[in-house]
């Protein structure tokens, strides 16, 4: 496959170019902590505590999901959900993957 923006005009009004590697979807935290609870074989022994506020705590980023337009425009499409992503860190850091 040719990559177009490796062919593309940078200059000094447009100095680089920038592409996100990464999916289209979003998980929430608590699905977070769902899907770690379950691969940690814990569902049904522990649950899900929220304290705080609304918007957790000072200075947090409620929400991060970076935009992946431009590499999709060049084709490049994630193989994977954000769930299933998490799914697989969660298993590698447990070493069962």
């Amino acid at each position: 496959m040719a990559w177009s923006f490796l062919n593309s005009s940078l200059d000094e009004l447009n100095p680089c170019a920038v592409y996100n590697l990464g999916t289209n979807s979003v998980t929430k935290i608590t699905e977070i902590a769902k899907i770690v609870i379950e691969e940690m074989g814990l569902a049904g022994v522990t649950q899900i505590s929220i304290e705080g506020k609304k918007y957790a705590w000072l200075g947090d980023q409620p929400r991060v999901h970076l935009s992946t337009e431009n590499i999709n425009k060049e084709g490049w499409i994630c193989r994977h959900s954000s769930n299933e992503a998490v799914r697989a860190a969660v298993r590698r850091i447990l070493g069962e993957s």
